[in-house]
């Protein structure tokens, strides 16, 4: 045993190039193996985790698809903003329960606002530092954009409250109604005037209607948010049409918001998603957006059902595998290739083909084990990038590794029984001679 160790040993010492790069390509398919399960992992756990959340609840939400070069396409036709607009009002008007609302931060115009009160003050990166504006000193504060359908929104409230009562339409010649959290009751009150940038009307004046009760919570992206830091602003006029290009950027970016809401209904995601399917086709928006958990929803960017994402995931986890065996065995050929000479003096003296084996398979597991903690070093570095939790089983990298260690065992066998050390050792003699 101990010479068979010291071999292995001088085995590994005498590597060259072709160990270096079959530990590079193991590693890149370990990575691969890796990626793909993780991705796979966390499809199906969010799906698992989310689904029956979303039945209990009956409520999906709505995520457009308009990203990237998307986006830049659909934008560049002329009728696309007047598309939108009609999409939010096709939602409104679907009988589903869809609501139109959205959390996003808006900029207040003031002398001082606690810090408590700022966006981000929950994860601990809040700007308490004011910024200079046109019209004054500014804070960013966190806020929810609201639209119609009253009735629905309520409907959200963790006590089916009526937090939006003081929600009025207001008449032309009146200033918008904006609601504030519990939390401002020291700040402001009832009557006041206050000035709000935000990023689908830009700078106006909103007149303080009331404030919720103290621990209002409303559910948003299927999580009750507690409301007493946020305000409340009404959605602008889906009908106005724009004038100027800051007209038409605040108008897009309010038919975004609209058509990202939520579903309050009865009916299955996949009901949902082919309306949803129906409705883009005929306005000409692709990828058509995505309810949540709908098994026929398309995806971001590949536009590619998600029950078609896990297939793709699980035939290239098969792919991997598969050229992992092959390159494999190519290894182990190309090894015993190059130390030919070498393996037939220590058949020679005395080794069996079944210890020369052996230690060409264990040269290569322990190649194959260093390109395993490098994969999975990488793995966890991007993951933790990410911000993706580490959800690999280790049983999928045994079984894959298991194959390509049973295909190398295999291999080996087979050339060393075909190594012919008679052969070998006159053509060594004939080069000395």
């Amino acid at each position: 045993m101990r010479r068979l160790l010291n071999e292995i040993i001088f085995d590994l010492k005498r590597a060259h190039k072709v160990p270096f790069l079959f530990l590079i390509q193991i590693s890149i398919l370990c990575i691969s193996v890796n990626y793909v399960y993780l991705f796979h992992a966390e499809t199906i756990r969010n799906e698992k985790e989310n689904i029956e959340e979303d039945k209990a609840e009956g409520c999906y939400f709505l995520m457009d698809n308009l990203v990237g070069e998307y986006e830049e396409e659909y934008l560049s036709k002329p009728d696309s903003l007047f598309n939108l607009k009609r999409f939010a009002l096709e939602l409104e008007n679907s009988g589903m329960g869809y609501v139109e609302i959205y959390p996003n931060p808006v900029v207040v115009v003031a002398d001082d606002i606690p810090e408590t009160m700022l966006y981000r003050y929950e994860e601990g990166d809040a700007n308490a530092m004011p910024f200079e504006t046109e019209y004054g000193k500014a804070y960013e504060v966190k806020c929810v954009f609201i639209g119609e359908n009253r009735e629905q929104k309520n409907t959200l409230c963790k006590d089916k409250a009526d937090v939006l009562k003081d929600f009025t339409k207001c008449s032309d010649d009146e200033l918008p109604s904006i609601i504030l959290g519990y939390g401002y009751i020291d700040i402001y009150k009832q009557g006041d005037i206050i000035e709000v940038i935000s990023p689908i009307g830009g700078y106006d004046r909103f007149q303080v209607k009331g404030f919720l009760e103290k621990g209002e919570s409303m559910m948003i992206r299927k999580k009750y948010i507690n409301l007493d830091r946020y305000v409340l602003l009404p959605m602008p006029d889906k009908k106005a049409i724009p004038v100027s290009k800051d007209d038409y950027s605040y108008a897009l970016a309010e038919c975004f918001f609209r058509i990202n809401g939520q579903f309050l209904t009865d009916k299955s995601p996949e009901e949902i998603q082919e309306y949803i399917n129906e409705t883009c086709n005929k306005l000409g928006i692709f990828p058509a957006s995505s309810v949540s958990n709908a098994k026929n929803a398309e995806a971001a960017i590949t536009g590619t059902a998600v029950e078609t994402i896990l297939t793709i995931f699980e035939e290239m986890l098969g792919l991997i595998v598969f050229f992992s065996v092959i390159s494999s065995v190519i290894f182990v050929y190309l090894k015993i290739r190059n130390n030919i000479k070498y393996y037939a003096v220590l058949l020679a003296y005395g080794y069996s083909r079944l210890e020369l084996s052996l230690l060409i398979s264990t040269s290569c597991v322990i190649i194959q084990a260093m390109a395993n903690v490098i994969s999975l070093l990488i793995t966890y570095l991007y993951s933790e990038l990410l911000g993706m939790p580490i959800m690999l089983k280790p049983m999928i990298l045994v079984i894959v590794n298991g194959f390509i260690f049973s295909a190398e065992i295999v291999a080996s066998s087979i050339i060393v029984k075909k190594i012919n050390v008679d052969t070998i050792l006159r053509r060594l003699n004939d080069h000395a001679v």
